[in-house]
């Protein structure tokens, strides 16, 4: 008997796979068995991509037709758990059987055109499918079984809904699964009433604090009062029995804090205690995951299956001193990318291993971003796969990217989404096949060797040298003129294009047309992305970001006619982009047209404007006030900006438009921060910053017209040593009249300055259409993001001037 073991072993595993045909000669092989719970969009999604491949589509019957294989479907009703997975197997002869939810069905299929039919899905919209053509169509007979990796939740901010649906994106199901909700559940209208302000709305300074209506930053609910408890489970009840479908509901705190500081709610904190992993912050968390504890407890009674999400975030980013309820999630906020920095990455390991100790699922906030807020493709393939197969081997099974839906990172997004439903696919496997579905076999090699150059970039050394790159943040600095650019070489510049072109060549020679269309997409964003990192400085600027000489500013003035002429390329640029994805887009609902409306570029942009603050200390040198003369009178530059130019000069003889009085009304902007009036040491008077914690703007309304050019002069200290210091960033922006948005805002790199004596800089803003929309007034942003709470800054001085240069005058004439 034991010799006939192996032997038996061997002729099982020899029995032939049977093949189940779909299509035979072009025409149907199968028919699909529909019945009331099958989604028929599921089947008419599966049959316009075999549709493309075959020229057949499958017909949908009530019953068996002779001769036909069935393909059938088990539509079972589940939880949040396993509504995802789904099976695909052969019962009987001539039968395929799937079995999942309303929702799984539809991967089953994406996975059989995926396997079998070789489709992939590169890109949203109607050419962005790569549909292989083939006669016939057969998938062997062997079961297939899939359980989803974040198995909860896999999102993507503003998606095209049809390409998510093709690549396996767990939909919202809820529309507040863990964003800011207290102010949903506790409406401020009718809580800040006499029956209830003192037992629901925070206690601060002594006085119960009323938020404005509809209110969703700056408060929080009472949460040591019992009462909140009651009222918030009343509430959630009421809308989950108007919305039955409901498998999720948000207990997230809202936004900037303004935490109870009543006896109670310190009592039941354990006191006042300080943010280990958020420095800055309180932490709050014994008090608030004690509260969501009792209020999961009381909604479960009612609506058992229901999952909660909140975002472990500011005062409640630190995992209490206990378990936390089972059926809450905290979702994590990290930037992904900070983790190719060690030390940053071994402070968010400690932080997710102490939350993995309190939870047992937790959640990933991800910022993903790439062309919005940045110039050059943010890629680091690699590292995304690393990362997210550890976010889920630490309880990870919620994940949300926050990024668009463009294709301007390649197969980014494709990357995520492939291993969010299987953190353990082979990235480098996923790649090739993108490439090749992308723009053919021919080309894709070099595409490769493309997107290869900016991962090696973002991974490399020179970025994590610039001032851009602070990776213990809770995201990277989301800016388009981030000092990332100035590491940029000139020969990654000639690189890139060299690959970019050789990519569309080979495609347009051995591609069809779908790849052809992809490949020249790919090199228009490209072009788009070249114009932004030359216009954000890249190739020009040192890596330090500082000017330290006049010949230094010189030689930046002498680059920019070359940069101005390079920028004008992003009017037609942006709106040849915009236009192709809005035609290309299968579904477009009106946010999503702002999302590409987001990409247009309709008015000229001078460089100058970036390096103003890095020329500024040289500009009463003569031959850099030379180098500006020349700059203001070349005829390629538009009238403008040689207005602009002529403004760096003459800003000495400016008048100053601010007064030294002080009105609380001209401060009411500030964020997270008070600002009072006192004299300082000299006797001179000066305005106090003090912090409420975190990121705090000092805000001043100041005048501010249509068509002029602004400078604004700020000095600001602190009480502290010459061994300590503190971050500050300047913003000038125009308001809106018609919802007093500012807007026309030109950041600027943070500045570090030390305790004890006073810091003096300037910063400009360039108002140039006045058609854009109407504006009045505008603000002043002194920016301090690293404040603790109760910590005072001081602005010793503030001076606005006018720097618009007359047209056509020089600085001398005037």
């Amino acid at each position: 008997m034991k010799k006939l073991f192996p032997v038996l072993c061997f002729l099982l595993t020899a029995l032939p796979v049977f093949a189940f045909q779909l299509v035979k000669d072009r025409k149907p092989a199968a028919v699909f068995i529909s019945s009331p719970s099958v989604p028929l969009r599921h089947i008419g999604a599966f049959n316009q991509f075999l549709k493309e491949c075959s020229g057949t589509a499958l017909p949908v019957e009530k019953q068996g037709i002779g001769g036909k294989n069935e393909i059938r479907f088990n539509i079972e009703k589940r939880s949040m758990e396993n509504e995802d997975d789904f099976s695909i197997a052969f019962p009987e002869k001539n039968v395929m059987l799937i079995t999942g939810s309303e929702i799984s069905v539809r991967w089953a299929l994406n996975r059989i055109l995926e396997d079998f039919a070789g489709v992939r899905f590169v890109f949203p919209g109607k050419n962005g499918a790569h549909c292989p053509k083939f006669s016939d169509l057969d998938v062997p007979e062997k079961t297939i079984a899939a359980h989803p990796s974040f198995n909860l939740y896999r999102e993507f901010y503003f998606n095209e809904p049809e390409w998510g649906a093709c690549l396996n994106e767990k939909q919202w199901n809820s529309p507040n699964f863990f964003n800011h909700n207290m102010w949903r559940i506790f409406p401020a209208e009718k809580y800040s009433g006499p029956e209830w302000i003192d037992k629901v709305m925070p206690l601060r300074n002594g006085k119960r604090f009323v938020p404005e209506k509809k209110s969703y930053s700056l408060w929080q609910p009472c949460f040591g009062n019992p009462a909140t408890v009651d009222e918030a489970v009343k509430n959630i009840n009421e809308y989950l029995d108007a919305h039955p479908s409901m498998k999720t509901y948000s207990l997230a705190i809202n936004d900037l804090g303004g935490f109870c500081e009543c006896e109670d709610c310190l009592k039941q904190n354990g006191g006042s205690r300080k943010n280990v992993f958020q420095k800055g912050y309180g932490n709050f968390s014994n008090l608030f995951y004690a509260w969501a504890g009792k209020v999961i407890d009381g909604v479960l009674k009612k609506h058992p299956d229901i999952f909660f999400g909140c975002c472990a975030y500011r005062e409640v980013s630190e995992p209490p001193d206990f378990p936390i309820h089972k059926n809450l999630i905290p979702v994590l906020a990290i930037d992904l990318y900070s983790m190719c920095d060690k030390a940053a990455r071994a402070s968010h390991e400690r932080y997710i291993s102490a939350w993995k100790a309190k939870a047992p699922t937790l959640g990933f906030w991800e910022y993903g971003y790439g062309l919005t807020p940045y110039s050059l493709p943010r890629i680091y393939f690699g590292l995304q796969a690393e990362i997210l197969k550890y976010y889920h081997a630490s309880g990870g099974r919620v994940l949300f990217v926050e990024s668009q839906c463009y294709s301007d990172e390649g197969p980014k997004r494709y990357l995520y989404s492939k291993l969010a439903f299987d953190v353990n696919a082979d990235p480098h496997k996923l790649l090739k096949e993108w490439y090749e579905a992308c723009v053919g076999k021919e080309a894709a090699p070099v595409l490769a060797e493309y997107y290869r150059l900016f991962n090696d970039f973002w991974l490399g050394d020179r970025v994590r040298r610039t001032t851009w790159f602070q990776p213990f943040n809770i995201y990277l600095p989301l800016d388009r003129n981030g000092a990332y650019l100035y590491a940029f070489s000139e020969n990654e510049m000639k690189k890139s294009r060299q690959l970019i072109e050789k990519v569309v060549s080979l495609a347009n020679q051995y591609g069809d047309e779908k790849q052809k269309r992809r490949a020249a997409k790919i090199r228009l964003y490209h072009d788009y992305y070249e114009a932004l990192a030359l216009k954000g400085g890249s190739t020009v600027m040192p890596l330090s970001g500082k000017i330290s000489t006049a010949a230094e500013a010189v030689s930046l003035i002498e680059k920019l006619p070359v940069l101005f002429q390079s920028t004008q390329r992003l009017i037609p640029v942006s709106n040849q982009l915009a236009d192709l994805e809005l035609a290309e887009t299968y579904i477009v609902p009106r946010w999503h047209k702002q999302v590409f409306d987001k990409l247009r570029i309709n008015k000229a942009f001078c460089p100058v404007i970036l390096f103003f603050d890095s020329i500024l200390p040289f500009t009463d040198d003569p031959a850099v006030c030379g180098a500006l003369e020349k700059l203001a009178a070349n005829p390629e530059i538009p009238e403008p900006f040689q207005r602009q130019t002529r403004g760096f000069i003459v800003r000495n003889t400016a008048k100053n438009l601010l007064s030294d009085s002080f009105s609380p009304e001209d401060w009411k902007r500030s964020y997270a921060a008070t600002v009072s009036r006192e004299k300082g040491p000299d006797g001179k008077l000066r305005f106090k910053v003090t912090s409420k914690g975190g990121w705090t703007a000092a805000v001043r309304t100041v005048p501010m017209n249509p068509g002029r050019n602004y400078l604004v002069r700020i000095t600001v200290s602190f009480s502290g040593s010459a061994q300590e210091s503190c971050a500050v960033r300047p913003l000038l922006s125009a308001v809106r009249d018609k919802d007093g948005m500012a807007m026309q805002s030109y950041h600027t790199e943070t500045r570090r300055f030390s305790g004890g004596k006073p810091y003096t800089f300037e910063h400009a803003h360039f108002s140039l259409d006045s058609s854009a929309f109407a504006f009045s007034k505008g603000v002043v942003y002194v920016i301090f993001p690293e404040l603790r709470k109760n910590q005072s800054v001081f602005i010793d001085s503030m001076e606005l001037f006018d720097i618009t240069g007359p047209p056509g005058e020089t600085a001398a004439g005037r």
